[in-house]
């Protein structure tokens, strides 16, 4: 009798435990009603409203210290076209909201189930999006950070932007290697716009009319740029697609390597986090092994009668225990060689691996200067009228705190004072800057528009001047007094800046281990040569 009560005492608590461990997360919010834009309702310049009304469940007594049962915190994501947008002015309840990530995620709520539970809740937030008139729709989501439980995904479309409606026709120019397409100006009757053909064609040689004069609702979109088809070896095959490979991207789309735990999007897509995750992985998969095999060996150690069947159970149990050591001592030799391969910091600190950023893509904020010249080799697709953009340049250098003339080296380095480009990477305009960017800018709504697309790229460099060495304005291998280090920020982000591990006494960008930032090390000195030939020649604005 008492060794069948033990045992049905044992397999209770072998119940217990499974309960236990299994039991479903309780972190999420029952949702009760959302709203948001209807399809075209509002357009690309409109303020779109939102809210969300959602219950926050009863908490569990034994929930009370696991953050991600007791925890509730909902995040609000947004894309145009499938381009994140910035959600750095967006207000909540009448208040500035606070984001995460350098603006890509707006923490709608964030509390303790202890402090809210059984409450109903609604939240209204409003935002401005600022995005190209020529935008068709935004997509929004709502979910829990801790359990990705995903409460809203929705889309609306914009409505017809009637401030871009005109007559339009679209051209195709020809550069050494590829060949782009142009938007014309707004004209307000076709035959203004069939006038203006002949005196565009002749100001751009080489030019041709892809699209003849037509009226648009809106701006009107123009197709990718095409590679040149070249000649190899008697057989003609494309150029070499300029698009680059994003290490691991199959498993994170990684972004950035920043480990420094500053930056909470890289935080979560570095390689770092993967290598962490494949230990704790192994190592925890190890010891729930040993536990279960624990479980079992007892569990036949109680039901066993003979002699033989018990030695075999204490033999089964054993080795559990041996390779529950085995997983412990393996974590803790992880962590005497180095605590970030365990997720610490040796303090007791969450702290990921540090792994240098060697062979990883820059961070591409603008164009590269794919459709740029370097004036002092005499670029051939340069405006001849080098002052036509001198007025859009001295008021945004005037605004900014910009020299006027860096301003203009910039804008020949990235388009060759070539207005309406879009590059294969997006960017686009004057000063070509990448759609996220333009946006965080908050200065307009058409990228394409000269005096916006100046005052955009204007505002980026005057922030760049205090975050553009990796997070400051200068550091032991960056200042961005130097014109090579402000053009790379400008190009492969702040962290183009950072000290390399491969090269300790240089940027990452110049460290030449670094395949990923090759093309930053052809456009900084670019700008650098440019505003050389424009004070020589007396170019300035």
């Amino acid at each position: 009798m008492k060794k069948l009560l033990f045992k049905k005492i044992f397999l209770i608590s072998v119940g217990v435990f499974f309960a236990i461990s299994t039991k479903v997360q309780a972190g999420d919010v029952e949702p009760i009603n959302h709203t948001g834009p209807a399809n075209n309702q509002i357009s690309t310049s409109d303020t779109a409203d939102f809210s969300f009304t959602f219950k926050v469940p009863e908490l569990n007594i034994t929930d009370l210290n696991n953050q991600n049962r007791n925890k509730d915190t909902i995040y609000f994501e947004a894309s145009v076209d499938g381009a994140s947008i910035n959600l750095n002015q967006v207000t909540i309840d009448g208040a500035t909201a606070t984001t995460v990530g350098n603006g890509k995620y707006l923490i709608i709520f964030n509390g303790n189930k202890i402090d809210y539970e059984n409450k109903i809740i609604t939240k209204k937030w409003s935002l401005k999006s600022n995005t190209s008139v020529s935008s068709k729709v935004f997509t929004w989501k709502l979910y829990d950070y801790y359990t990705k439980k995903e409460y809203v995904k929705e889309s609306f479309t914009y409505k017809t932007n009637s401030n871009y409606s005109g007559w339009y026709f679209i051209t195709k120019g020809e550069a050494s290697s590829y060949y782009f397409y142009r938007v014309s100006d707004r004209y307000n009757s076709e035959s203004a716009c069939s006038a203006a053909k002949p005196t565009y064609l002749s100001q751009n040689p080489g030019s041709t009319i892809t699209t003849d004069c037509k009226y648009y609702d809106t701006l009107p979109s123009t197709p990718i740029n095409e590679d040149k088809p070249v000649d190899i070896n008697g057989k003609t095959s494309a150029v070499e697609n300029k698009s680059t490979y994003n290490f691991l991207a199959p498993i994170g789309k990684i972004k950035c390597m920043d480990s420094t735990g500053k930056n909470e999007e890289c935080l979560s897509n570095n390689i770092g986090t993967y290598l962490n995750f494949i230990f704790k992985f192994g190592i925890g998969l190890s010891a729930a092994l040993a536990v279960l095999m624990l479980i079992l060996g007892g569990i036949m150690y109680m039901g066993e009668e003979s002699i033989f069947g018990k030695v075999e159970a204490k033999h089964k149990m054993k080795s559990a225990i041996f390779g529950l050591l085995i997983a412990l001592a393996a974590w803790a030799l992880l962590y005497t060689i180095n605590p970030e391969l365990t997720g610490q910091d040796g303090q007791g600190n969450a702290k990921q691996l540090n792994i240098d950023s060697a062979d990883i893509t820059l961070e591409r904020t603008s164009g590269g200067g794919y459709f740029g010249v370097d004036l002092a080799k005499g670029g051939t697709n340069a405006n001849k009228n080098i002052t036509t953009y001198d007025t859009q340049l001295k008021n945004a250098s005037q605004k900014y705190g910009i020299e006027c003339t860096l301003l203009k080296a910039f804008m020949y380095a990235e388009s060759g004072g070539v207005n309406g480009l879009t590059s294969p990477s997006g960017a686009q305009g004057l000063i070509q800057l990448m759609p996220a960017t333009f946006q965080e800018q908050n200065v307009g709504s058409n990228p394409m528009d000269p005096a916006t697309n100046t005052m955009a790229a204007a505002s980026y460099i005057s922030r760049l001047k205090n975050t553009g060495c990796n997070g400051s304005s200068s550091s032991s291998v960056c200042s961005m007094s130097n014109i090579q280090y402000l053009a790379a920020s400008y190009n492969g982000g702040p962290r183009a800046n950072k000290q390399s591990n491969s090269c300790p006494n240089s940027t990452v960008w110049l460290c030449t281990q670094n395949s990923g930032y090759s093309e930053t090390r052809v456009y900084a000195p670019r700008v650098e040569a440019n505003y050389n030939k424009l004070k020589e020649k007396g170019w300035g604005c």
